[in-house]
């Protein structure tokens, strides 16, 4: 549709669309000539485009894989570009492409573009089609050890674990987690963790172990509030004692002056437990305590046990006319020494239940002993001296 004479040996012509290769044909009122030779007509490769990627995701690190790349306009010398990277890539048809993705393409978790181009004569790069790598899921193998208080330390082992985001014993989240490597990590039981499974948590998902991480809880100190009977004369038959305190476990033990006792374990607040006749066999004061054995646990601290000398005696006999009165009392007492006892000015040691001495004095004639400084509590009172002892226990309200 557009030529020109440019004089009687040359003529441009512009080769029209439509046209293929063949002869040229130049018409004049002369007649008709055709070239000796064809023109060859190059048809431009088209722009191809890509309608569908097949796989269109997979997991970092899964390896290398085939990549079937669906649309239009493809060619014998179309070229497959992952992540900008021209693939191996094998013609299949007009519409399919199959490419060879490496490994190393998708080892990192991510969202890449996948082209196709066209060389030229015209040709082109398609539109980007989306691939999606994603972050594998973790698995949880197996852990040690299986059991621990608040504070052990737990090594995890399983895969895919690199990128942890949180550790949980039975949901409870530990505040304190090392990610060794893709498949090991160790963390440490939280406070407030419980009995339960483990969880580990990565860009990839979620795993939960199959085992159960018991969680060990310490044993309490125990304490003690109160003893019945605090106090027995000596030579007492066997009896038992109950303690009354806070954190007894049915694996207490009740302490007599450093002996274990057969302990009876009624409730967290109270025990029992029998006192043999050999351990009240001599007069004084002794500690009492409750212990928890481990883990955690502990021994409580001492009360006070009085063994009293509830007779006066000397050389094993009674002796008469011994009185100590008002027992309880609120100030004084009055102390009448045995009949035998012809000197008055005996010497009087007071203790606490703890053996602390809190009164030392000689007792007059009149025999008045005056309390009313003291504390409210149990006392053991001592008269005498040498092998002519007097020991009562008197209570000051």
């Amino acid at each position: 549709t557009s030529f020109n004479v440019v004089s009687a040996t040359s003529i441009t012509a512009v080769v029209p669309a439509g046209a293929t290769t063949g002869a040229i044909v130049v018409t004049t009122p002369g007649g008709t000539a055709t070239s000796a030779t064809n023109f060859t007509v190059i048809v431009p490769n088209p722009v191809p485009t890509i309608t569908s990627l097949s796989p269109n995701s997979a997991v970092a690190g899964s390896g290398a894989f085939a990549l079937t790349v669906t649309g239009t306009n493809f060619i014998s010398g179309s070229v497959v570009t992952f992540n900008g990277t021209a693939l191996t890539t094998t013609f299949v048809s007009a519409t399919q492409l199959t490419a060879a993705v490496p490994a190393s393409a998708v080892a990192t978790a991510g969202t890449y573009n996948v082209t196709v181009t066209n060389a030229a004569p015209g040709g082109g790069t398609s539109n980007a089609a989306t691939f999606t790598v994603t972050t594998p899921v973790p698995t949880i193998v197996s852990f040690t050890p299986t059991s621990g208080p608040v504070g052990t330390v737990v090594t995890i082992t399983g895969t895919n674990l690199t990128g942890a985001t949180a550790v949980r014993f039975n949901g409870t989240l530990a505040t304190v987690f090392n990610v060794v490597n893709a498949t090991t990590i160790t963390a440490t039981v939280p406070t407030g963790a419980t009995t339960g499974t483990i969880a580990v948590t990565t860009p990839g998902g979620t795993a939960t172990s199959t085992g159960v991480f018991t969680v060990i809880v310490p044993n309490p100190v125990p304490t003690i509030v109160s003893m019945t009977p605090n106090s027995v004369a000596r030579n007492t038959p066997s009896f038992t004692i109950t303690l009354t305190g806070t954190n007894f476990l049915s694996s207490s033990v009740v302490n007599f002056n450093g002996t274990a006792l057969t302990t009876t374990f009624v409730s967290a607040t109270s025990l029992t437990a029998l006192v043999p006749a050999s351990a009240v066999m001599v007069a004084g004061t002794v500690p009492v305590t409750v212990t928890n054995p481990a883990p955690g646990g502990g021994t409580s601290a001492p009360v006070v046990f009085t063994i009293l000398m509830e007779t006066a005696t000397l050389n094993g006999q009674a002796l008469a006319g011994f009185a100590l009165y008002p027992n309880p009392t609120v100030g004084e007492v009055t102390i009448e020494l045995p009949k035998t006892w012809t000197n008055p000015n005996q010497p009087v040691r007071l203790t606490d239940l703890t053996g602390r001495t809190v009164l030392q004095t000689r007792l007059g004639a009149d025999g008045k002993l005056n309390l009313s400084q003291l504390s409210a509590g149990v006392y053991l009172v001592t008269i005498g001296e040498g092998p002519q002892q007097i020991m009562r226990r008197v209570v000051k309200n």
